[in-house]
């Protein structure tokens, strides 16, 4: 409010100075014509030159950020898939991308910080829940009522979690690792290697410019995490040298992240007792 004010007064306190020159200038014709002109370049120029001095931190024309971030979510799904979200800056690009370009439909998108909330849980498929109202079941406990969706689905279709929803809830299942999301494990899953090599990373791992804000910022942590705790699932098989291109591939993403991988690698070279 306090921005769109002062730009009010801006431009009017400009329209009074326009207008006091004209009037000062009003019996020569010719030169109110030249003083207008003069005015008009003068007011042009001052925006222009703060639109050039700021366009290339507000260009979005090549930032695919976040459409890369959610159409590679959506892509790696398999058919039928069920994927809980977590957060708004994650769920509105695959909102998106399902409500409007129409990418991958068959896929149920539950935003988990809404089941606390009759009118969203009315909007799911009745199937999710056992009789009666499960907020009221679950004394408003969201994590309880991801848990009755995923146990009462896990049968029937696959069922993946986003990044944040993964490390936000405390859920009774083994999660594998798949991509940025993570699968609920079911008896014969195994790790799909190929998902990363289905990403795209424009802006991220390209010379793209682009502006930088938290979101954006936070798309590239997450990446990079994911591959850590990828390399970390291969150590946990005693495959080094994918646990290497995994942890490899992170500091890509977030060169920050190469201190956490030192500490990985030395608790296990300590449990192993290998030279790595």
């Amino acid at each position: 409010p306090a921005y769109l004010v002062i730009a009010a007064w801006i431009g009017l306190g400009a329209m009074a100075v326009a207008r006091g020159a004209l009037w000062l200038a009003r019996p020569y014709r010719l030169i109110q014509h030249v003083m207008a002109l003069v005015l008009v370049i003068h007011f042009l120029l001052l925006s222009a030159t703060q639109a050039l001095g700021v366009f290339a931190t507000v260009d979005r024309s090549r930032n695919y950020v976040a459409h890369d971030y959610a159409s590679n979510i959506l892509n790696s799904l398999k058919p039928n898939a069920m994927l809980l979200t977590w957060g708004d800056s994650g769920a509105f690009p695959l909102w998106y991308l399902q409500i409007v370009e129409r990418l991958r439909p068959d896929v149920t998108l539950v935003h988990v910080p809404h089941l606390g909330m009759k009118w969203y849980i009315d909007e799911l498929p009745p199937d999710f829940f056992a009789a009666g109202d499960p907020v009221a079941r679950h004394a408003e406990n969201i994590e309880r009522v991801a848990a009755e969706i995923i146990e009462r689905q896990q049968s029937k279709r696959p069922i993946y979690l986003d990044y944040s929803c993964a490390h936000s809830l405390l859920l009774p299942y083994q999660l594998l690792p798949h991509g940025i999301t993570y699968k609920v494990k079911q008896p014969g899953d195994q790790l799909d290697e190929d998902v990363w090599s289905g990403y795209r990373f424009r802006g991220i791992l390209d010379n793209t410019r682009i502006a930088r804000d938290p979101d954006i910022d936070r798309v590239f942590i997450m990446y990079g995490a994911a591959q850590v705790e990828l390399g970390n699932f291969y150590l946990a098989l005693n495959d080094t040298e994918k646990a290497a291109q995994a942890f490899n591939f992170a500091i890509k993403f977030d060169p920050s992240l190469a201190d956490q991988i030192m500490q990985e690698l030395k608790a296990y070279n300590n449990s192993t007792s290998l030279d790595f």
